[in-house]
Order: structure tokens, then C-alpha cells, then sequence
């Protein structure tokens, strides 16, 4: 008879080869195997029992892996024999539970407790870094980048006995003067397996062409190997623009902070962060508009432009020459050192004859006529805003000359709707001193005085110029006094007497100045005497008033085109009586104005 063994039972399997158990202390690799020979619980070998499932798991003794562990394999080798297999990802205490279903497999023998295994060794060509740091970094802040060790099966690898992690940031090579980064700090990970944080600050942009290498590797004994990917080339890019280490400077076309009233002024703004770096506004992400303000004597009115080569260019409008101070701001704090306020002249544009600048007698102001009495007014050249002209050389004098026309038009007759026009002998000269044209001119007619400018074919702003010539002070000689007052008077009413007022070259008076004349009467045969003056004239103003006259002064009278004055005689004896009138210029006491006949009159009272 032949007899087949029974169900195989947990408890009665056994390791029949502990394989590689014990041999292989480096986690990782091909993993550990051994064999379990299944029998049934009178010890028989299962030896037709082939389609067993043993299950075998390794459990960490930190704790970092759920119960039952990692789980392995389980492979039938015939005649009831199995080999079983697990591989553990990386270096620790181990236990190995091997199980038939839900029991534990052998009598004792499993779990297998305090196995140990060492981590596996880093294999830097599949070791990597990542992370912003290792590519480009902000002058003045904190950048990083993560090292992940992984070993030759790509899994996360802790460093060996004796190892470290070397990262070193190293310089350009082309680039001089520029600051090093602070140490390069190392730390691991908490949560991941062979990954690191290392951390620096770079302070310096390096030059056109350059840049920083970042070197990172496993050191031992010594020696150093590098990462895959290692050096890496970084970039520095400058950090925010730094207003106390931003500067001006005047524009190289123009090479001074000066423009002309007739173009866009502007300057340059350097701009620095806060290590001295040129901050590429255009690239760097830094240039915004509003970020920068611009202020001319107080006044915010300029624009931006620009953003390239590390700088921006104020531009403004001023059509008034002169200095102004001109303040940059950065998110409002001034730019400096020494490069706010800065002083900026604005200095006359382009020359426009038409834009002179004229002033003075017979331009903005009456004039006087007379022999000998000299006026002048002065012509300064200017730009079209009216700015002044610097540096004239005083050769548009014959070009002002030509175009200058000078007329004066007055009345002919009183009352009288026509007119006669006079011209004016003007002449051009040019004040080297004052850097002005000085028009000079004479006129002995009064009336009403026009100027027509022009140069060089523009016609001055303003021309024609519209002003007056007045007439000079009363010439008694030429002066006419006349009306009834002059010729008799009834007692008891007013008289009138007209003066028509000449001055020295008979213009007629006609300004309506009060005061110029004045009028005495006194009775012939009234015990009154004119008082001697010293001379063959009288002083009629110390003569004594004769209380039975009454005199009003003389009043410019529109309608009459003349200065009227009026007298009154109370008196009245029963028989007529003689008056003695004198018509006076009060400037001159004693010059009697001449009537058709003579002065002073002798006016009798009927």
C-alpha cells in the first residue's frame, strides 16, 4: 500500500537552508533568500503539497512601516520545498515573520528577530539636485536647492560611515571684485530619505558671459564625487533697486544736465540694489513707472522712460529757461548719494524774431513830445516760449531797423473827424552791455503813436504797439483864451472864458489835466492893484482877492473841446465899472496867456 502524508501544518515547516540569511548586511541589491520545506503535523514532508503560499514579511524595528512589514516572495521548488525572498529598501533592524495562512510558520523558529542590514551605498550618477537655487539667485537673499542620494537601484540613499555632502558655490572666474556668498549650509531632511537642504546668499552680479558654478558630491577621505549634473551654472540677477545707492547722471549725448526750452529735457537714473549691483530694470522684473517720481521745484511733471542697461531717464518739458532742481524719487525715498536734488538748466531754444521781447517808451508806455528829450525802448531776442536770448551778437540790428515803422496820428482841427499822421525817424543801436537792440526816437507830435515791428520777415507778437504821445506842458505864447468873459459881463451872473491850451510846438492840450490855468479878476477902480513881482510882470497870485468877485478854476469841457473857466461880479454901483482879467499858466506865474487882442482884458460890466 502506499501512503500519501497529510495537510501540511504550520507549526511543523521548518527552514531547511537559511540561503543567504546572514551573508548579504547591505539592504538593497537582489534582496536575501532561504528555504522553508513544508510538512504535516507528523512531521512528513508535504512532498506532493506544491501549490503552498507562504507569506513573508520584513518589518523595520523603527517603526517606519506598518504591521505585518515589507512583504516578499514565495516560489515552490518541488518535493515540498519553497524558496522564500524579501529585500529591505534600506539599512536597520529587521524582523522576518514567515506565515501559512494565518499561522506562524515552525515551532518557535520565526519571526526571525534582530537582523541587520546596512544602508546601501550612494551612487552619485543616479543622485540628483533640483530647485531654483541652482540656477539663478537674487543678490542679498536666501536661495536654495534640495540634493536627493539615491543608491545604484535608484532608491533614497542615507550617506555611509565616513561620508559627508559636499556644496560649494565658487565665483566666475572672469568676474572680479565681487563679493563672496556666505557659507553654504547643509541640512537633511526630516521627512525624506538621502535629501538634503542647502541653502547661501550670493551678493555680486557677475559679468556679461559668466557665471557661478555650484558644486555638489559625496566626500571621503578626502576626495569628492560629483552629482550628475554637477558643477551647475547660476546666475546672479540684482535685487531691488536700493534708492540710497541709485545715482544721476547727465545724458551722454548731452553730457550736462541741461537742455533747451524748445526740446524733451533728460538725465540719467543708475539704478543699484542694496550690494551695488546695476539693476537691469527691463529684465529683471524691477521696472515699474509709478515705482519712480520725478519732481521739478516741487512739482510732479515728468515721465519715465527707459528700463534698459540698468537705468531710467527722467523726461520733462520746461519752456521757461532757468535752474531747477529736480528731485528723483524710488518708492518715494530719494535717490542718492549726492544725486537728489539735482540742478538742471534749461536754457533759450531756437532764435524767433517773431518772439522779441519789447519794452519800454512807446511800447508798454506814453511818451512825452520834445526837441531834445531822447525815448528809447529795447528789444531783447527771445526763443517762440519768450525766453531771452543769451549770447545775441547784435547782428539783427539793420534787419529790425528795415522792418520798424514808427507813426504818430493826430487831429487837425478840434471837432474835426480827419487826421494827420506824422512819421518817426527812429534809430537802431545794440547795447553790448545789456545784450539788447535800443530803439531811440524823437517826436515833437503829439497824438496817437503807433509802432509796427517786424524782422526778417515775422511780424513781432504784439505789433502793432498802440500807445500815446502826449503833448508837453502849456507855451502860454501859443495858448488863445477867448469867450464873452473877456469882453464884458452882466452883475450878478457867470462868465465864461475858453483856453485853448497849445503846448511849445502848438499841439493842442487836450489831456483834461486839471490846474493847468488860472483866472484873476479884479475891479479896475476898486482900490485893487496887481503886486509888482519884481519884474515888468505882475505876481497876480499876491495880489489881494477882491471879495465882490467870484472865480471858479478852469475844468476841461468835453463839449468844447477847450478849458473853461467862469467868473462872477456881485457888485452893481448904478453905473457900469471896469474889470481887470488875467488868464495865467500856473506852472508859470507869471506868462498871460494872449487873446485876440490883449491881456490881461479889461471886460466892462453893463
Amino acid at each position: 500500500a502506499r501512503f500519501r502524508h497529510a495537510d501540511p501544518a504550520a507549526s511543523r515547516c521548518f527552514m531547511s537552508d537559511q540561503g543567504t540569511l546572514g551573508t548579504v548586511s547591505v539592504a538593497g541589491g537582489d534582496g536575501v533568500w532561504f528555504d522553508v520545506t513544508a510538512r504535516d503535523a507528523f512531521d512528513n514532508v508535504a512532498t506532493d503539497s506544491n501549490d503552498l503560499v507562504f507569506d513573508v514579511h520584513a518589518l523595520p524595528a523603527d517603526g517606519s512601516v506598518a504591521t505585518p512589514g515589507i512583504p516578499g516572495t514565495s516560489r515552490p521548488l518541488g518535493g515540498g520545498r519553497y524558496r522564500l525572498k524579501f529585500s529591505v529598501p534600506r539599512g536597520g533592524a529587521y524582523s522576518i515573520d514567515v506565515k501559512l495562512g494565518d499561522a506562524v510558520v515552525g515551532d518557535g523558529d520565526f519571526p526571525l528577530r534582530g537582523l541587520t542590514f546596512a544602508d546601501p551605498p550612494v551612487d552619485v550618477a543616479r543622485s540628483y539636485a533640483s530647485g531654483a537655487g541652482l540656477s539663478v539667485a537674487v543678490a542679498g537673499e536666501p536661495s536654495s536647492f534640495t540634493v536627493q542620494l539615491r543608491d545604484a537601484a535608484g532608491e533614497p540613499a542615507r550617506l555611509g560611515a565616513g561620508e559627508r555632502l559636499f556644496a560649494r558655490v565658487d565665483l566666475p572666474a572672469g568676474s572680479m571684485g565681487l563679493r563672496a556668498p556666505d557659507s553654504l549650509s547643509r541640512v537633511e531632511a526630516s521627512d525624506r530619505v538621502g535629501a538634503w537642504i542647502a541653502r547661501y546668499t550670493a551678493y555680486g552680479v557677475q559679468d556679461e558671459g559668466e557665471r557661478y558654478s555650484i558644486i555638489v558630491g559625496v566626500e571621503s577621505g578626502g576626495a569628492v564625487r560629483e552629482i550628475s549634473g554637477s558643477p551647475f551654472a547660476m546666475t546672479v540677477v540684482a535685487g531691488e533697486v536700493s534708492a540710497a545707492n541709485t545715482f544721476a547722471r547727465p545724458n551722454a549725448v548731452i553730457g550736462a544736465y541741461r537742455s533747451s526750452a524748445d526740446v524733451w529735457g533728460t538725465f540719467d537714473v543708475v539704478a543699484r540694489d542694496a550690494h551695488n549691483n546695476s539693476v537691469d530694470l527691463a529684465t529683471d522684473g524691477g521696472y515699474r513707472s509709478w515705482n519712480w517720481t520725478v519732481k521739478i521745484d516741487g512739482a510732479t511733471r515728468s515721465y519715465v522712460r527707459g528700463g534698459g542697461g540698468g537705468g531710467v531717464s527722467p523726461v520733462f518739458k520746461v519752456t521757461a529757461a532757468g535752474t531747477y532742481s529736480v528731485t528723483v524719487q524710488h518708492d518715494g525715498a530719494a535717490i542718492g548719494p549726492g544725486g537728489s536734488p539735482v540742478t538742471y538748466t534749461v536754457v533759450p531754444g531756437a532764435l524767433d524774431y517773431a518772439a522779441a521781447v519789447v519794452a519800454g517808451d512807446g511800447i508798454d508806455s506814453n511818451v512825452t513830445v520834445g526837441a531834445v528829450v531822447t525815448h528809447s525802448f529795447t528789444l531783447a531776442e527771445a526763443d517762440s516760449f519768450g525766453n531771452v536770448m543769451t549770447s545775441p551778437t547784435g547782428a539783427s540790428a539793420s534787419k529790425i531797423a528795415k522792418g520798424l515803422i514808427m507813426t504818430v496820428r493826430s487831429a487837425r482841427w478840434p471837432r474835426s473827424p480827419s487826421y494827420a499822421t506824422s512819421s518817426v525817424d527812429p534809430t537802431v543801436a545794440f547795447d553790448s552791455t545789456n545784450k539788447v537792440y535800443v530803439v531811440s526816437f524823437r517826436t515833437t507830435v503829439s497824438g496817437a503813436l503807433t509802432t509796427r515791428l517786424e524782422i526778417g520777415g515775422f511780424t513781432v507778437r504784439g505789433s502793432p504797439f498802440e500807445t500815446t504821445v502826449l503833448p508837453g506842458p502849456p507855451e502860454p505864447s501859443r495858448c488863445v483864451a477867448s469867450g464873452p468873459g473877456l469882453s464884458g459881463a452882466v452883475a450878478g451872473e457867470w462868465q465864461i472864458i475858453e483856453v485853448d491850451a497849445r503846448d511849445a510846438f502848438d499841439n493842442r492840450i487836450d489831456t483834461g489835466e486839471l490846474g493847468l490855468f488860472r483866472m484873476f479878476v479884479k475891479r479896475s477902480d476898486g482900490g485893487f492893484s496887481w503886486t509888482p513881482a519884481g519884474d515888468a510882470s505882475p505876481n497876480y497870485a499876491d495880489t489881494p482877492v477882491d471879495p465882490d468877485v467870484q472865480v471858479e478854476p478852469f475844468r476841461w469841457d468835453v463839449g468844447r473841446a477847450a478849458y473853461v473857466g467862469r467868473y462872477k461880479s456881485t457888485t452893481w454901483t448904478g453905473s457900469g465899472y471896469d474889470l481887470d482879467v488875467a488868464v495865467v499858466f500856473s506852472r508859470r506865474a507869471r506868462a498871460r496867456l494872449r487873446r485876440g487882442t490883449s491881456a490881461p482884458a479889461d471886460g466892462r460890466f453893463a
